[in-house]
């Protein structure tokens, strides 16, 4: 995610919030995926870092470059779900980037079917327009790449 707001970035900064708890809450990461149990890190003077883990082993990670000359955030999760666009759309809610991408790696068979469908006829709330879409088959595996903007 880039084109991120440099009012909602500071959470991420030493000057905002004193510790890395603090910006997680303050920023609503820790309602991203409840249940997550989240070891977090604020950088010295701005940066922030995390993973949670669920007791099934799944897993969420975020990182956080929150200057504004290059704000940058990376949401990676192995999660499954039944419906990918609200967890998607609740990262959005978080983080309101003017650009995002979404890469979807999934098993070959059913489940690389139904992401990719998922992925291709996805909207998500606010101004996004998907603006490119990539399908690709590979040996084991299916990737679904899809560019949003404002």
């Amino acid at each position: 995610m880039t084109n991120l707001d440099p009012e909602l970035m500071k959470i991420f900064t030493k000057e905002c919030s004193k510790t890395a708890a603090e910006a997680t809450e303050k920023s609503g990461i820790d309602r991203i995926i409840p249940g997550c149990v989240i070891d977090d890190y604020l950088f010295d003077p701005c940066g922030y870092s995390m993973n949670g883990i669920l007791k099934t082993g799944e897993y969420m990670t975020i990182h956080i470059t929150p200057e504004k000359e290059f704000s940058y955030v990376s949401f990676e999760s192995n999660i499954s779900h039944d419906c990918y666009r609200a967890v998607i759309q609740r990262v959005l809610d978080t983080f309101r980037p003017g650009k995002f991408v979404v890469t979807a790696f999934a098993c070959k068979g059913l489940d690389g079917d139904k992401t990719h469908k998922e992925i291709t006829t996805c909207t998500l709330g606010g101004d996004y327009l998907r603006r490119d879409l990539q399908y690709c088959q590979l040996k084991n595996y299916d990737l679904t790449y899809a560019l949003y903007s404002k």
